[in-house]
């Protein structure tokens, strides 16, 4: 009730005020269900940054580093995209690319499949799959890669999956990735109103929130990994989530929702990403993409009810005649010196 109370403020005041009233009379009605409820508040939120100060120490030095992640996520509530939360200012421009081009044989099986096709070579961060259905308007599904450059010394170059990207999306600014995508999406024949699902890692998850959110398509469906925001999603938008708890990239979005964001269908499956403490801590091993696909995995072989729904959503898109796929590679167009 509380969850619901919350969710509901945003939306539907009334509707809140009938909840919280109901609430009020279940805690009058025996006081020790307040107290268990606290409990199990603090224990889920705990559970949120498992193993996130249990990484390489060096002598005490880092695990703050690892939790700054947390604090910023929960100290500043940049780490959900609420309602009304849109991408402001103007993008750098930017050049997009067809980088390469191929016609998969039909369309991925699970989710450890789906990530496997986020771009890889070629330099090219975005990938779009047409998908020509049968008697059916064309769906798109959009891969976005994660930053490919996090040194702060090279923010604003010619990568426009970058640091500076990364900054200005978590706190509203318009990014030159985000309009990439979106240059993308329209050279690959995609029109406002048109499905466009999202499969996301990273800062993609990012600007998978605001395609969802404020894009002229109609996205349905996406999938992230490690994503440091979390949006918020109507009943007719399924999310699913990967999330490492000792990632401190994911950590920003302050674990999540309590009262859940998108269509009954939408689940966060989250796991410690990580367990041996080491120097692979120090590259964010646990935020790697290849960790997500581990985690993928799992889901693939679960039996949860929600992870079994999504096989209908693969068997889905599989109807497809033909599947192009085409990688994309965006560069940031610099001033003249």
């Amino acid at each position: 009730l509380r969850a619901r109370a919350e969710a509901l403020a945003h939306t539907d005041a009334a509707a809140a005020a009938a909840v919280e009233a109901r609430l009020a009379r279940l805690l009058a009605s025996d006081g020790s269900v307040g107290t268990l409820a606290d409990t199990l508040e603090r224990t889920a939120d705990a559970r949120r940054f498992r193993g996130l100060d249990d990484q390489y120490d060096a002598a005490g030095l880092l695990p703050p580093v690892f939790l700054g992640g947390a604090f910023v996520g929960v100290t500043s509530g940049l780490g959900r995209v609420r309602p009304g939360m849109a991408l402001g200012a103007t993008a750098d421009p930017v050049r997009v690319s067809v980088a390469s081009r191929s016609r998969p044989t039909g369309a991925p099986s699970g989710l450890a499949s789906a990530l496997r096709r986020l771009p890889s070579a070629s330099g090219a961060q975005v990938a779009i799959e047409k998908y020509t259905m049968p008697g059916e308007a064309p769906r798109y599904v959009a891969y976005l890669a994660g930053s490919r450059s996090m040194s702060l010394r090279t923010a604003g170059g010619t990568e426009p999956w970058d640091m500076k990207s990364n900054i200005e999306l978590y706190t509203g600014g318009r990014s030159a990735s985000y309009q990439a995508t979106l240059d993308a999406l329209a050279a690959a024949g995609a029109r406002p109103g048109d499905r466009v699902d999202v499969v996301a890692h990273s800062q993609g998850g990012m600007i998978a929130a605001h395609l969802a959110m404020e894009s002229p398509f109609a996205v349905t469906t996406q999938i992230t990994a490690g994503s440091p925001v979390e949006p918020t999603l109507s009943a007719d938008h399924t999310l699913v989530q990967l999330r490492h708890t000792d990632d401190v990239v994911s950590a920003l979005a302050a674990g999540g929702a309590r009262e859940g964001t998108g269509s009954a269908d939408s689940f966060t499956a989250s796991r410690v990403g990580d367990p041996d403490a080491g120097r692979q801590d120090l590259a964010l091993e646990t935020h790697s993409l290849e960790n997500y696909m581990e985690t993928a995995a799992m889901v693939d072989a679960s039996a949860d009810p929600r992870a079994e729904a999504l096989d209908a959503y693969w068997a889905d898109l599989d109807r497809a005649v033909t599947v192009d796929r085409t990688e994309y590679r965006a560069e940031r167009v610099l001033p003249d010196p």
